[in-house]
């Protein structure tokens, strides 16, 4: 199977910065072991290894007008991604999200993204990568 790029939004890279910030602190404290240092070891597998390799074997699905955008899971942390139609081969990480577990149900995500249609805000970030929700 041919390895897709991965391209994160800026949202996704603030996301992305501010959880290999705080794993760095705890690595270079001598904390290896510390929960955010195995979340960014999370992230960092599932970008270069699930994602890039089989981003539609490995993802869920959204419902309904989302059925484009793809999410996958470990523990509290969720990843959304959408292929783009405009260059082959690249998934585009929308959003990396490490809210509480209790919010990590499907409705949860698909609630998430109707409010980001409703405020525009999906408009906006798509429109910025070249994509969009048919």
């Amino acid at each position: 199977m041919r390895k897709h790029t991965v391209e994160l939004t800026n949202s996704a890279v603030r996301t992305y910065q501010r959880i290999s910030e705080s794993a760095t602190k705890c690595i270079e404290g001598g904390d290896e072991a510390n929960s955010k240092v195995t979340l960014l070891r999370t992230v960092d597998d599932l970008l270069a290894r699930t994602i890039a390799h089989e981003p539609y074997e490995a993802g869920n699905v959204l419902a309904g007008p989302f059925y484009e955008v793809y999410w996958i899971s470990r523990g509290r942390l969720r990843i959304y991604y959408k292929a783009s139609p405009t260059k082959s081969f690249v998934v585009c990480i929308l959003s990396i999200s490490t809210s509480a577990r209790k919010e990590t149900h499907p409705r949860h995500a698909d609630a998430l993204f109707a409010q980001m249609v409703a405020s525009g805000q999906l408009d906006n970030l798509l429109s910025e990568l070249g994509l969009q929700v048919h």
